[in-house]
């Protein structure tokens, strides 16, 4: 059996190969489509457990029973870090979506929770920073723009005489930006002519993707 005095036990065990693969599959699930580290991730859930550890909360058990805790541990630090983590790369949702006058909270319908807010508001921030990078690599495309204009709500006839275009050429180039972006982010294959070699984004992808566009 374990006691808190058996430190040789419990460090043996936060360095077992399988204790650490569990450790980090919790942390790689819960930072998935976000920009925070899972190595941090990793390392905020191995600190919980220590001090949880040191100040007696493993009572009493064997390797296993630790084993059991420590990953109930983890777990919840780790929600708990990936929740901090975007609400500070957010800074604040009353904050401005880059390039325009509109906030992020302006951005992000009533109904999502505080999680699925932040979740949303980087994922926001992910496309902004994929047009930016695109409109320098076709800067006569005008897709930094084209995608202001989407964000402002303008109408397609108004961004047509902005960009000296007509306006079927903007509903073109506002599909083609939309795939350029999904490629830039890495949800598909750069080879928009055969769909079945496409990475086919989740469900939440698919979500935050249809609300962007």
């Amino acid at each position: 059996m374990l006691s808190n005095s058996s430190s040789y036990s419990h460090d043996y065990l936060l360095a077992d190969l399988k204790q650490r693969r569990i450790i980090e599959k919790i942390a790689k699930k819960y930072v998935h489509g976000t920009s925070v580290s899972w190595e941090d991730a990793v390392q905020t859930g191995y600190i919980k457990i220590l001090e949880a550890y040191s100040v007696g909360r493993f009572r009493h058990g064997d390797s296993e029973d630790f084993s059991r805790w420590a990953t109930v541990v983890a777990r919840y630090e780790i929600i708990d870090f990936v929740r901090k983590e975007l609400r500070k790369q957010c800074q604040s949702l009353n904050s401005l979506v880059p390039g325009t006058d509109i906030s992020i909270l302006d951005n992000i319908s009533d109904d999502f929770n505080s999680f699925d807010a932040v979740e949303r508001a980087d994922f926001t921030l992910q496309v902004t920073k994929a047009v930016k990078n695109l409109d320098q690599r076709y800067p006569e495309r005008g897709y930094l723009k084209l995608w202001q204009g989407l964000v402002k709500g303008t109408k397609q006839t108004q961004l047509a005489q902005e960009l000296q275009v007509t306006q079927p050429e903007i509903s073109r180039r506002r599909k083609e930006l939309a795939l350029r972006v999904v490629i830039e982010l890495g949800l598909a294959q750069p080879n928009s002519s055969k769909h079945k070699n496409q990475k086919q984004p989740n469900h939440s992808e698919r979500r935050r993707t249809k609300n962007i566009w």
